[in-house]
């Protein structure tokens, strides 16, 4: 089993939040990831952050909804959507139970794992070597048809026939980036 941080899920099953389908459905990704990777693999539900904003105000956020540390790979940031999400080409906007979503998911994820390493190299620590990924899981959604955004390769989405091979779903998102580090 994975190293899960934190070690137990932030909402007990009777609690309201559980009632709320995001919550749901991050449970059970939680819950799949726990198991899907050995003790070697480090999952982290939410990492939240602090930080200024460009009018010196603090705020505080959350990098992504799953951080996954794996020790060949590098570091994966994954945005999980419950529901039924759809990408409508012709508007460029994603839709989640046919309600427009405010950002991409996938730019959700990509904007996540370039603060945490900003935030790490403020703090010294060299990332260079650590190859870092970000995709998104859509546990409820059936792989759609048409076309998606350019700037996303096919691997970077995990649909609910991917949720069904979790293991090889993440190997294909992180051999998007062939290099292993040590």
């Amino acid at each position: 089993m994975a190293n899960l941080f934190p070690l137990i899920f932030p909402h007990s099953s009777d609690s309201p939040e559980m009632k709320k389908l995001g919550i749901q459905i991050e449970f059970e990704v939680y819950t799949k990831l726990g198991s899907t990777y050995d003790k070697t693999v480090d999952v982290v539900y939410g990492p939240q952050f602090i930080r200024e904003n460009l009018k010196g105000q603090i705020r505080d956020g959350e990098f992504t909804d799953f951080l996954i540390i794996h020790p060949k790979m590098g570091m994966l940031f994954l945005e999980c959507k419950g529901g039924r999400i759809e990408y409508k080409s012709n508007e460029r906007k994603w839709y989640q139970n046919d309600k427009l979503l405010k950002q991409s998911p996938i730019d959700q994820a990509k904007f996540g794992k370039n603060s945490f390493v900003r935030f790490l190299k403020k703090k010294n620590i060299n990332t260079d070597n650590i190859p870092t990924f970000h995709g998104v899981i859509f546990p409820n959604t059936p792989k759609i048809d048409g076309e998606l955004p350019p700037d996303i390769s096919p691997e970077m989405i995990i649909w609910s026939n991917d949720f069904a091979i979790l293991e090889s779903s993440l190997n294909k998102l992180f051999n998007l980036y062939k290099r292993q580090y040590r």
